[in-house]
C-alpha cells in the first residue's frame, strides 16, 4: 500500500534499511542529536535504522546531515561502486540545515554527479541559486521538526504559567537562546573580503538591519558595486555572506536583548553574550541542543527569533519553544505568519521596541500566555514532529530509488 505526495508515490517504511550517521562535530551537538531524532522517527515508522550487515537489495536509504569532511570515507559509507555510482535499490538524501551559500562547492560538485542524490533544506531563501550553480541538482524543501520528547506535560501547562516559581510554576520570565559572533571573529570574517568590497558588505548589513524581509541575494543586488565580480562567483558570494550574516546577527540580536532590560531575562548561548547581560539580563552559559526542551519548559515567554541567514523560514528554536509550552514572541516572517500566527505574538525584527512590547504583553496576561503555550504545543504535536516530515523524505527517497533502478536496467 502506498501514499502519495505531490504526485510522487511514497513507500511505507516497514523493514526499510535506513543508514544515518549520528556522530558530527557541530556547535551544541546539534547535528548528532538531530540525526538521532530523525533515526527515531524512521524507527517508529517501522524502518530498520543502522542495521548490521549490507543494505537490503529491495530498498535502502542513506541519509546524512550537512556535509562529509572526507569524500572517500563518505563514498564507502554510501555504498558507491567503483564507478562512483550507487548500487541499485539505494537512495541518497542530504539534509542540509543552513543557507545555500554555506554549501561547500568541492563536495557538492561530486554529490551532484550522483543520479540518486537528493538535497533537502528547511529554508525558502535564495534556493534559486542552487540550480544556477548545479543545474542537475534535485532539491526539495523540508521544514525542521521536533522530537516527541520535546513536548512538555500538557496537563501541567496551565498551572506552570499561573503559579509562582516557589509553588511549582515556571521560574524564567523570558528565555533567549541563540548564538552571536565575537567582535574579533567579525574582524576576521571582514578581513577575508576583498578590500574594495568591504564597504559594500557593511552597507548590506545596514540595509538588512532596516529591512528584515530582504534576503541576502536582494541585499547583494542593491548594495554590491556594479561590475565587480569574482573569478569564482560562488566563492565570492560565500565570503560576503559569511561576514554579512554574522555581523547582522550580532547587531540585530544584540539590540533585541538590550531592549529587554527591566524584564527578568535568561540568555543561553555563546560566551559572546556575556557583555550584553547586565542588570535584569542574566547569562547562563551554553546549553546543548538536547537540553533545550528542559529550558523551554521552565520559561513563561521566549524571544523565538528566527535564524538570521533566513528571512522567510523558521528553525528548530521556534518548534522547541512551542513544544515546551512557552508563550512565544517571534519575528514576523512569511512562513511563521502562515503556519504559527495562532500561537505566537509577532514583532518587527527591525524594531526592538516592538519585541519588548510583545514580551510585556505576554508576561502581563498569564491566562493568554498559557493559552498560547497550549495552542503552540498542540500544533507541534499534530503537525511539526519529525514523524510528520517523513513524507518528504519518502518522496525524495522514491525518486532516488527510481533513478538507480533505471540506471541498472
Amino acid at each position: 500500500m502506498q501514499a502519495s505526495l505531490g504526485g510522487w508515490p511514497i513507500l511505507r517504511f516497514v523493514s526499510l534499511a535506513v543508514f544515518i550517521p549520528v556522530r558530527y562535530g557541530s556547535r551544541y551537538s546539534l547535528l548528532g542529536a538531530m540525526a538521532g531524532e530523525l533515526g527515531a522517527a524512521f524507527a517508529r515508522a517501522g524502518a530498520r535504522v543502522n542495521p548490521e550487515g549490507e543494505v537490503s537489495a529491495r530498498a535502502g536509504l542513506f541519509l546524512f546531515l550537512n556535509f562529509p569532511e572526507d569524500y572517500h570515507t563518505f563514498s564507502r559509507w554510501a555504498r558507491l561502486g567503483p564507478d562512483g555510482l550507487a548500487c541499485p535499490g539505494t537512495a541518497l538524501i542530504h539534509f542540509f540545515v543552513d543557507h545555500p551559500l554555506a554549501l561547500p562547492a568541492s563536495i557538492m560538485n561530486q554529490l551532484c554527479k550522483l543520479p540518486h542524490y537528493r538535497l533537502l533544506m528547511p529554508c525558502a531563501d535564495d534556493t534559486h541559486l542552487l540550480r544556477l550553480r548545479w543545474p542537475t541538482i534535485k532539491h526539495l524543501r523540508c521544514w525542521h521538526g521536533a522530537p516527541p520528547s520535546a513536548l512538555c506535560d500538557a496537563a501541567g501547562l496551565e498551572r506552570g504559567h499561573a503559579a509562582a516559581p516557589e509553588q511549582g510554576g515556571r521560574d524564567i520570565d523570558l528565555l533567549v537562546a541563540g548564538s552571536i559572533h565575537t567582535t574579533e571573529e567579525l574582524i576576521r570574517l571582514r578581513n577575508a573580503i576583498p578590500v574594495g568590497v568591504r564597504g559594500a558588505a557593511d552597507e548590506m548589513v545596514r540595509f538588512m538591519l532596516a529591512a528584515p524581509h530582504a534576503a541576502f541575494g536582494q541585499a547583494f543586488e542593491l548594495c554590491a558595486p556594479s561590475g565587480v565580480y569574482g573569478s569564482d562567483q560562488w566563492q565570492y558570494l560565500q565570503i560576503l555572506w559569511r561576514y554579512v550574516t554574522a555581523a547582522l546577527n550580532r547587531e540585530r540580536r544584540g539590540r533585541l536583548v538590550r531592549a529587554m532590560q527591566g524584564v527578568r531575562t535568561v540568555v543561553i548561548g555563546t560566551e559572546a553574550w556575556r557583555e550584553f547581560c547586565t542588570g535584569t539580563i542574566e547569562y547562563r552559559g551554553e546549553a546543548s541542543y538536547e537540553r533545550l526542551p528542559g529550558w523551554f519548559s521552565r520559561a513563561r515567554t521566549c524571544l523565538a527569533w528566527g535564524p538570521t541567514q533566513f528571512v522567510h523560514s523558521f528553525s528548530e528554536r521556534l518548534l522547541l519553544a512551542l513544544a515546551g509550552g512557552c508563550a512565544c514572541a517571534a519575528d514576523d516572517r512569511a512562513l511563521v505568519r502562515a503556519e504559527f500566527s495562532s500561537c505566537v505574538d509577532l514583532f518587527d525584527a527591525a524594531s526592538p521596541e516592538s519585541a519588548r512590547a510583545s514580551v510585556e504583553r505576554l508576561l502581563a496576561d498569564r491566562a493568554l500566555a498559557a493559552a498560547m503555550g497550549a495552542r503552540g504545543r498542540s500544533l507541534v504535536e499534530t503537525r511539526h514532529l519529525w514523524d510528520h516530515r517523513l513524507e518528504v523524505f519518502g518522496a525524495a527517497m522514491n525518486d532516488g530509488l527510481r533513478t538507480t533502478i533505471a540506471h541498472a536496467a
